[in-house]
């Protein structure tokens, strides 16, 4: 539901166990595109487990300028299973084709397509799924955790206490 300018409100229910809403916030510039969320527990409810993040995937050929360079500095990538779901263990990062989970980054994911357009994304959040294995595109995922934290490490939100992160996506 459309709450404001830029502004929108998703409730929470079945099959969601606990209720409450997330609220998310648009903010466009000349350079830039900012987005907020929260994540509200029911006030009513109970304290709950969350996770919130977003999925920007980015083209690796534009049609102009050469294919998409990803500049990711430092971190350390979550250690996976035979399923594929992060363990809790880090390792260092290995080579690319990436499909992980990274923290501790040393400065924002860049994108950068020579000659044509440079893309800094920024985020609160200090999880960071990347995925370069399409032969089309790259995707550079802010979270508020590793996938699947909800079952293995989850954040609680208790009421009037939301989760709550920013991601910029900056282009110059």
């Amino acid at each position: 539901t459309e709450i404001g300018p830029g502004a929108l409100r998703t409730e929470l229910g079945d099959p969601w166990p606990f209720g409450g809403h997330a609220i998310q916030r648009f903010g466009l510039g000349d350079d830039h595109l900012t987005v907020a969320i929260e994540v509200h527990a029911a006030e009513e409810g109970h304290a709950m487990p969350a996770m919130a993040g977003w999925h920007p995937w980015f083209l690796r050929d534009l049609g102009v300028g050469g294919a998409v360079e990803l500049d990711v500095a430092g971190g350390q990538a979550y250690a996976v299973g035979d399923d594929g779901i992060p363990t809790g263990e880090f390792v260092p990062p290995p080579p690319q084709p990436w499909d992980l989970c990274l923290t501790g980054l040393e400065a924002d994911p860049v994108l950068r397509w020579p000659g044509a357009l440079e893309v800094t994304v920024s985020s609160s959040f200090d999880h960071w799924v990347v995925f370069t294995e399409p032969e089309h595109a790259v995707c550079v995922e802010p979270q508020s955790g590793a996938p699947n934290d909800l079952n293995r490490a989850p954040q609680i939100v208790e009421p009037g206490r939301p989760l709550v992160g920013t991601m910029t996506i900056a282009w110059r």
